[in-house]
């Protein structure tokens, strides 16, 4: 049976009066249960109201290694991705210095930025994610970001890549992180945009929704405000993600026809498909590959052109 939690206060304001905004299943199915996604009266901010125990959330499907198949041609797309963080920190920072990335899953991202003279730290708590980052020589410290030590003002950049949605207590987070961070230090945050045309028209169809493993659901507006309540000075808000805005719609676009949610995403990385519905599956993404590629190119652009973006990322100072 599953442990279940109900949050009480809004983790933005500390509000009690909510209202349902949204609710939907686990696309993964490890869940029986429906999850409601509640809207702040006071702040606006959107949240999960059921949250499970941690225990089974990030199973070993969920950095399991890429369709064999596939490798070479997704080995290929992450280099790329990855580049492009790298060129973004660079933008903000010109000399390499001390970087830890919170939620740094299989340590891809850090192994790059060692290669470009930044001394690099990482912290996640999938033991899936370790062995991974095991693999690819990558230090990474196991547990909660909460639970690990820095030196104040000992880091030059602080980075989360997707993982602050996972958490119950973003504003623990982002204090720490001002603390830790040098007085010219950065923070860069990639979050879900609950407030995107993706998350507006595909709803509970959305494929950033992840419920309930996204537990926080941030807009620019919330976002800006969690960072201001961390005392932190936002640089620049980008809308563009080569790897999260252009997949997002075509999963979301397909999802609305399919019967089996993320079925070529799961099929292609989480190896969690149900077989019963396959060939359905199959036939529906076969046929609808081009079509729905081609409009998720221009639904990207459109968004991304509104500052309506699938995901946005944040960068932030300290403010002195």
């Amino acid at each position: 049976m599953t442990t279940v939690y109900i949050t009480e206060k809004c983790p933005l304001c500390g509000g009690m009066e909510f209202e349902d905004y949204l609710a939907g299943k686990d696309p993964d199915g490890i869940y029986d249960i429906t999850f409601t996604l509640v809207r702040c009266k006071s702040c606006d901010f959107i949240f999960l109201r059921e949250v499970p125990a941690s225990e089974g959330l990030y199973d070993k499907t969920y950095y399991r290694s890429i369709c064999p198949a596939l490798k070479s041609l997704f080995d290929l797309a992450l280099f790329v991705f990855i580049a492009d963080r790298v060129k973004l920190i660079s933008q903000f920072k010109e000399k390499p210095g001390k970087i830890l990335d919170v939620g740094c899953g299989d340590g891809a991202f850090l192994a790059r930025m060692e290669k470009t003279g930044w001394q690099v730290y990482g912290v996640d708590t999938s033991k899936s994610a370790l062995a991974y980052a095991g693999q690819k020589g990558a230090a990474i410290l196991s547990g909660e970001f909460t639970d690990i030590s820095f030196p104040d003002e000992s880091l030059d950049a602080v980075t989360y890549w997707y993982s602050l949605e996972h958490v119950l207590d973003p504003l623990t987070y982002l204090r720490k992180t001002n603390k830790m961070l040098k007085k010219d230090g950065i923070v860069v945050i990639a979050v879900q945009n609950i407030a995107s045309n993706q998350a507006v028209y595909t709803g509970r169809k959305w494929f950033h929704l992840d419920l309930p493993r996204h537990a926080l659901h941030f807009s620019p507006k919330t976002l800006a405000s969690a960072l201001a309540k961390s005392s932190f000075e936002i640089i620049d808000i980008r809308h563009r993600s080569l790897q999260m805005n252009i997949y997002g719609w075509y999963q979301s676009l397909l999802n609305l026809v399919d019967p089996q949610p993320n079925f070529f995403y799961n099929l292609l990385k989480r190896g969690r498909i149900d077989n019963r519905k396959f060939l359905i599956s199959f036939i529906i993404n076969l046929a609808a590959f081009p079509f729905a590629l081609s409009l998720a190119v221009i639904l990207a652009n459109l968004e991304e052109a509104q500052k309506r973006g699938g995901v946005i990322v944040v960068i932030a100072k300290k403010h002195i």
